[in-house]
Parts: C-alpha cells; sequence; structure tokens
C-alpha cells in the first residue's frame, strides 16, 4: 500500500509539474494535465495516505488530526480544480476547507494545559514483549551516527512486522521498545521474524522478553507490573535471544520448528517470587 501511495504521489506531482510548466508556454491542455495531477492527488493517494498513518498511529487525538487536515486539503484541491475548469461554486468549497481548518485548530490543536484531564482506566490482558539493542550506549560512545542509523533501522523492521502480526507499539525508551499482542504466539512468532530479519541486515543484535499480563490504560499512558517483568526477562538474555515467562511458554510449546531451551527458576531484580524462564536462541535457527 505505502510503494502505490508513493507511485501515485509521484504521478501526480509529474502530471501537475508538467500542467504548470505548459501552462507558462501557453500550450493547449495545460489545465486539464493540472486537473487530471490534483485529481489522483485528491482521490487517490490522499486517501491511501490517510489509511497509512491512521494504521501507523496509535494516538487517537494524532488520528483526529490527521483526518481534519486531510479532508481540509482535499477540499482545497476539488476547488482548485474547479477554479482551473472555470466552473462556479469555488468559493463555497474553499469557505468550507477552511471552516474545516478553523474547527479542527480551536477544538483539536489547542495545548493540553488547563484543560481537566477525564481519566479512563481500562484493563487488558496482553503478551508484554520487551526489545532493546544489546550494547547500543557502547555503540553510541564509539560512533553516535552510527547508533543513530542502527536506531531508524530498528524502528522500521519492527513497524514491519508489528502489522503483520497485529502487535502494537506501546512505548519507546531509547533503543527499548514495549510492544502487545493479543496472542502469545503472536508475540513469539513476531519476535522470531524480527530477530531474523535483524540478523540478516544489522550490525547490532537484540535482546528480547516476553511476558503475560495484565495492562492498565489510561488517556495518556499505559502501566503494569508486566512491563516491568518483561523488562527483567530481558535483561538476563544476551544478542540475538528470546526469553520468556513459563505463562508464554505454556501457549507456544507445541509450536513446530521452534527449539525451545529451559533456562531454570531465576530471581529477577525487583520481582518478588522467582521464575521459570525459556528462551530461543534465534542465531542457531
Amino acid at each position: 500500500m505505502k510503494i502505490l501511495a508513493k507511485v501515485l504521489g509521484v504521478i501526480s506531482l509529474i502530471l501537475f509539474s508538467i500542467g504548470v510548466i505548459t501552462k507558462y508556454y501557453h500550450i493547449t491542455g495545460a489545465n486539464m494535465m493540472q486537473v487530471v495531477g490534483l485529481f489522483i492527488f485528491a482521490l487517490g493517494f490522499a486517501p491511501l495516505f490517510l489509511k497509512i498513518k491512521l494504521a501507523e498511529e496509535t494516538r487517537r487525538d494524532a488520528k483526529i488530526s490527521y483526518a481534519f487536515l486531510l479532508v481540509s486539503s482535499v477540499i482545497m484541491i476539488v476547488a482548485a480544480q474547479l477554479r482551473l475548469l472555470e466552473y462556479s461554486g469555488v468559493t463555497a468549497l474553499s469557505y468550507t476547507s477552511l471552516l474545516i481548518f478553523m474547527i479542527y485548530v480551536v477544538f483539536f490543536s489547542q495545548p493540553q494545559e488547563g484543560r481537566k484531564l477525564k481519566i479512563r482506566k481500562d484493563r487488558q490482558l496482553a503478551a508484554i514483549v520487551f526489545t532493546d539493542i544489546e550494547g547500543y550506549t557502547r555503540l553510541m560512545g564509539q560512533d553516535e551516527d552510527q547508533g543513530l542509523l542502527a536506531l531508524e533501522q530498528n524502528r522500521k523492521i519492527h513497524k514491519k512486522w508489528l502489522v503483520r502480526y497485529r502487535g502494537e507499539l506501546l512505548k519507546e525508551l531509547g533503543d527499548g521498545n514495549i510492544l502487545i499482542f493479543y496472542t502469545a504466539t503472536e508475540a513469539l512468532l513476531c519476535c522470531l521474524e524480527i530477530q531474523q530479519e535483524t540478523h540478516r541486515t544489522a550490525t547490532y543484535k537484540l535482546r528480547m522478553g516476553i511476558h503475560i499480563s495484565e495492562i492498565v490504560f489510561t488517556d495518556t499512558d499505559a502501566f503494569g507490573d508486566g512491563m516491568n517483568v518483561a523488562s527483567r526477562i530481558t535483561s538476563q538474555a544476551k544478542g540475538g535471544e528470546i526469553w520468556f515467562s513459563e505463562s508464554v511458554y505454556h501457549n507456544v510449546r507445541n509450536r513446530e520448528n521452534i527449539q525451545i531451551d529451559t533456562e531454570g527458576e531465576i530471581t529477577l531484580k525487583n520481582v518478588e517470587q522467582p521464575l521459570r524462564l525459556f528462551s530461543v536462541n534465534t542465531d542457531k535457527r
């Protein structure tokens, strides 16, 4: 979908640019070329762009912002098309676009300071994944540019596979990520894909930990002891490894072609009871 959106965007830009140039030289058909370019942008590229952004974005206010700005832009583009074709109704459409933009500015783009925050608490049982780049602090100390490139590559790999396995990026903490999934199986399969692509294409290694627990969601944040446990499990792993708790193991133990090692009972920092942990080393796969 991203490729199609980019292709449509480039085509619309080329057609509109040709229309502008040919109009400058008073060549017949210049207006129509501009109209076709704008038409492809408004009814082809723009809806795809909105769909992609809404799928990637997790914050409700950001989704509303994208929708308002895109609708306003499309109406303005349609008005420009009508203006080029010398149709009536251009002024009304322009004012409509302006009105939508004003509604967005007044109601959705204002700072949250001074507004009463309505706290909504929802609990959700989820498979929680914590990932981080092994030795990232050392990497940044040696070569900051390479460290930033690794961070960007890691972000892209995560986003690619999260979509495939219905996962969500809950928080980004420097080189660490907190991910959530509906099922433990989807969490482990996604981790395996991320690890394998990282092994093939990246110069760094990832550590991963998975735990099943409840997460408490509010309008502004998400928290829960399970995120801390997933982080502590990750700290036991080496680069290329995926460690997980017994609750995850019971959900994935019958998966074919996955070699699971038992790590035994381990006491984790700030976790009261020892946990029986298991692992998969993707470097051996």
